[in-house]
């Protein structure tokens, strides 16, 4: 018997449910029927270090952030790959009509088209429109993210947010 531990493998099937989706968006790759996310947006002032802290914790600790999707065989596999969180800052604070502004952004960036080869099929940005207002965008594609899986995040990140000694959102 061989008691040396085996190493996980490269990749993994997909589910019946990942591989319709995935078969789906190989019939029109330029089609983003499968964005979801959406964005939560604060009143207060933001530290936002703390937050981007919060959103790499949730993010390091659930394997969805880090797969992609690839051909091995002539089989489709999910493959994981630990690649660097992806928080972006954006700051509207000085346009004309900083929410309007931001607003056509987060809708632009639901049209961009997610390359299911790649890792990391979500994208998280924090929008500062003003000095006391905050956005959270979060956008995915369907295959790894889904209505129940946002919960999950939104939770969790939340609780990394508001319950830390140094809060991320200061209370007024």
């Amino acid at each position: 018997m061989n008691c040396e531990s085996a190493s996980p493998p490269n990749s993994y099937s997909l589910t019946s449910s990942q591989m319709e989706i995935y078969l789906d968006q190989a019939r029109d790759p330029s089609s983003t029927a499968y964005n979801t996310g959406g964005y939560a947006r604060f009143f207060n002032p933001l530290d936002v270090e703390a937050m981007q802290r919060a959103i790499d914790s949730v993010i390091k600790s659930h394997d969805v952030f880090h797969i992609a999707f690839t051909e091995q065989d002539g089989e489709v596999v999910q493959t994981y790959n630990t690649s660097k969180t992806k928080v972006q800052y954006l700051d509207f604070a000085d346009c004309e009509d900083p929410q309007t502004e931001a607003r056509v952004w987060v809708e632009e960036q639901f049209q961009l088209v997610f390359q299911l080869n790649e890792h990391g099929l979500y994208s998280t940005y924090v929008l500062k429109v003003s000095d006391k207002e905050y956005w959270l965008v979060l956008y995915a594609h369907h295959l790894i993210l889904d209505g129940l899986s946002y919960g999950i995040w939104n939770r969790k990140y939340f609780q990394r947010i508001f319950c830390s000694d140094r809060g991320a959102v200061q209370r007024g």
